[in-house]
């Protein structure tokens, strides 16, 4: 009876996950949502090369080390250069995404992405447009949010013109490209004097409101609870075998791209870092926390199944590729390992997070791919050793979370062979 029981309590865990997965799986898939995903991947590269610039550059300074001293003495001189390209990479990321949103969202609305990525950022710069002169400060990571919303808001505009037919159209004679160009002439036009009417006829700062609506929000993402709902999410989606980073990029991307771009900033500057929760950090420590273990488990298990398991899985997982183990264990949609899959990942990224916002652990100015093996992004992007430390310390606690419920496991899968030899 209390096995049924138990059952019950696992089958109604993942009944509820999967009814929470539906909705989040919708909204993930709404254009605008989806364009936003897609946008911020199309950034990744200038990301990441702006990153190991950075990391390369701060070798050069005395910001690396804690006596003072510099790293690497050779790069002082270059230093400053070198640095630079981190200034018009992810120092301009507002504006790069001001295109590839609005670019990704024109695709998903089945029109000339190329043009809709002209209107996303030809309306970026008019709302940015001071005097004779474009201001700047909103190019940046800070206005990442305010190039998201007014390139798709530019490019719904641009689509509903194109739509009803409200466009010019030329004599099939004309060349094609020609042809699209003219065709785009009218809603980009209305798109143009409207951002022109509001930032200069006008004189509303339509970027600076913005910015103070969403100050709030920005802020408020980078703190404990936020961070334990959203890492519970991540974590529960993944129990039934959903991708939940994916899932929740559209909101979680912006928010840590921000907080990793600040971050960068600051440490340019040589001032305090203001921001635990980056992408960078999360990759550092939750599989290790709720991957790791499983694999510990298996390889130590009597099992030559789960020996083999483990044997297979590892040289994926070293990189951060979480499915075969998650799908051939399972441990999604696993009774017996959902819940410590939830517990010892949400425990293993909080305590780090905990760590960090008091000052114990440095926090990451540096993305790095997200298939970086954790034991190597952890140095490298936060610039502190300690994480080493930290990684060794939740992958314990994963294993002591887990070991309860992978003998239950255990117990479960023997007794299956048993009635299977009968």
């Amino acid at each position: 009876m209390d096995k049924k029981k138990n059952k019950g309590f696992f089958e109604k865990i993942s009944d509820g996950i999967m009814n929470l997965a539906e909705p989040i799986g919708k909204f993930a898939q709404l254009p605008a949502i989806a364009a936003i995903q897609e946008g911020l991947i199309a950034l990744t590269p200038v990301i990441i090369i702006g990153s190991i610039f950075l990391i390369i550059g701060l070798l050069g300074t005395n910001q690396m080390t804690t006596n003072g001293e510099i790293l690497i003495p050779f790069l002082a001189p270059l230093s400053g250069k070198i640095m630079s390209v981190n200034s018009y990479t992810m120092g301009f990321m507002g504006l790069y995404a001001a295109y590839t949103v609005a670019n990704s969202y024109g695709e998903k609305l089945g029109i000339d992405a190329r043009q809709a990525g002209l209107a996303g950022l030809v309306s970026f710069f008019a709302i940015c447009f001071v005097g004779a002169e474009v201001d700047t400060a909103f190019f940046g990571s800070s206005a990442l949010f305010v190039a998201m919303i007014v390139s798709l808001v530019a490019v719904k505009i641009y689509a509903f013109f194109i739509k009803k037919n409200i466009t010019i159209k030329l004599p099939d004679s004309v060349p094609p490209s020609i042809g699209k160009a003219f065709v785009s002439l009218i809603p980009m036009s209305v798109i143009i004097v409207l951002c022109w009417t509001i930032r200069t006829m006008i004189g509303f700062n339509l970027a600076e409101f913005l910015m103070n609506m969403l100050t709030p929000l920005i802020n408020g993402a980078d703190t404990l609870p936020v961070f334990i709902v959203i890492m519970l999410l991540i974590f529960m989606l993944w129990a039934v075998g959903l991708n939940g980073p994916g899932m929740l990029s559209a909101v979680t991307g912006p928010i840590f791209t921000t907080a990793l771009a600040n971050n960068a900033a600051s440490k340019l500057a040589g001032t305090a870092l203001p921001n635990v929760a980056t992408q960078s950090f999360i990759f550092s420590y939750m599989w290790i926390a709720s991957v790791w273990p499983v694999i510990f488990w298996l390889f130590v298990s009597k099992s030559k199944g789960n020996k083999a398991i483990a044997v297979a899985s590892t040289p994926a997982l070293f990189f951060n590729i979480i499915e075969p183990c998650m799908f051939s264990t399972p441990v999604a949609l696993n009774g017996y390992l959902m819940l410590p899959f939830i517990v010892s990942g949400l425990m293993g990224t909080t305590i780090p997070y905990i760590l960090t916002k008091i000052g114990f652990l440095g926090a990451f100015y540096a993305e790095l791919p997200w298939a970086t093996p954790p034991v190597i992004s952890g140095i490298v992007g936060s610039g502190d050793v300690k994480a080493l430390i930290i990684q060794a310390l939740v992958l314990i606690l994963g294993i002591v979370i887990y070991a309860p419920f992978f003998r239950m496991f255990e117990q479960a899968q023997a007794k299956e062979t048993a009635q299977n030899n009968k």
